[in-house]
């Protein structure tokens, strides 16, 4: 499989949903990265619709481990899943990709104004 083959179709698949710019390019970015945590012995599908959501979740709990924004890494679930969803996936197989949030309540700022800051809860038994 040649570089990148994943991340080329998910562009694609973000094209013709309809993602915004921004959005587009979390996608291709978290693509790419998807196929570079990929084991270099291992077999990729040369297809997104051929894809093993169980090695994506891997992928998202391996981010979910570095991650240093909670907001970019909500994003980027956000696009696997649109991506997977636009291949075929039924929404009851992508529920497994996704993280645990907890929102903090900070002090209001100086318009008195709600503030709150988003965490990734720790996993639970």
């Amino acid at each position: 499989m040649s570089e990148i083959v994943l991340a080329h179709q998910a562009r694609c698949r973000a094209e013709q949903i309809g993602l915004n710019e921004y959005m587009r390019s979390i996608t291709s970015a978290v693509w790419t990265a998807f196929e570079r945590f990929l084991p270099l012995d291992s077999t990729c599908p040369a297809q997104l619709e051929d894809m093993d959501v169980q090695l994506v979740e891997r992928f998202i709990a391996s981010r979910a481990e570095d991650c240093t924004d909670v907001e970019v890494l909500l994003l980027e679930i956000a696009c696997i899943r649109l991506t997977l969803s636009a291949s075929g996936f039924h929404h009851r197989q992508l529920a497994a990709l996704r993280v645990r949030v907890k929102r903090e309540r900070l002090a209001n700022d100086a318009n008195g104004k709600y503030r709150f800051a988003k965490t990734l809860a720790k996993p639970g038994p």
